[in-house]
């Protein structure tokens, strides 16, 4: 990642607001959550923080999204927080200090001759590398194409479907609108829908027609 900007987020318990836990992301932080709490309950990790997780969601409950810094410095900004937080006596279920859990790590050669092997018969990685001309030409091609305000309108009522909260039984006339009343990851709702993966954020989701 480098030097690369990202969000640092808390996931804050529901009942207290009191942060549980920090992290850094470049991603939408809600989409972010939603990868955590799939992943909590879709394998049987015993981190602390995917216990808690599971926790709450016996309680139908999730954690909450608050966003501490954006435009932060990738493995440095969320180790800062990460250690000020631990100095205020906050109680984080964090297992590593941050910064990917171990700053300054480097792949042993063994490592890296295994995943150079692994990497040789991958056709789409050995073919993904254009030239510099190559992808000037590309972007400078696509620069006079515009989709006109009827194309968009249409492309956007084309993609938009009333979606249905199994568990809730709440519905939503888009991923979009679920988004922002539920918290969960847009994309996460359509992959559930999709078949892509069985829940998004512990719920179940499918097309509503009416």
């Amino acid at each position: 990642m480098g030097n690369q900007n990202c969000t640092i987020y808390a996931l804050c318990d529901p009942n207290t607001n009191k942060i549980r836990y920090i992290g850094q992301t470049t991603l939408n932080p809600l989409c972010r959550l939603t990868q955590h709490i799939n992943n909590a309950l879709g394998y049987k990790n015993k981190s602390h923080l995917y216990c808690w997780i599971r926790k709450l969601n016996q309680n139908n409950q999730r954690p909450k999204v608050k966003i501490l810094q954006e435009n932060a410095e990738w493995n440095v900004d969320e180790i800062t927080w990460i250690e000020q937080a631990k100095l205020m006596g906050i109680d984080l279920v964090n297992h590593t200090r941050g910064g990917n859990g171990i700053v300054g790590y480097k792949h042993t050669d063994e490592a890296k001759k295994k995943i150079g092997k692994a990497s040789k018969g991958n056709k789409y990685a050995e073919n993904t590398k254009h030239s510099k001309e190559t992808n000037e030409k590309r972007i400078e091609s696509r620069k006079w194409y515009k989709h006109s305000k009827e194309t968009k309108k249409k492309i956007s009522e084309k993609h938009k479907k009333s979606v249905l909260c199994i568990e809730t039984g709440n519905i939503y006339d888009s991923a979009r609108e679920a988004e922002k009343e539920m918290g969960v990851c847009k994309s996460s709702i359509t992959n559930a829908i999709n078949g892509k993966s069985k829940t998004s954020a512990g719920f179940h989701w499918r097309h509503y027609n009416g």
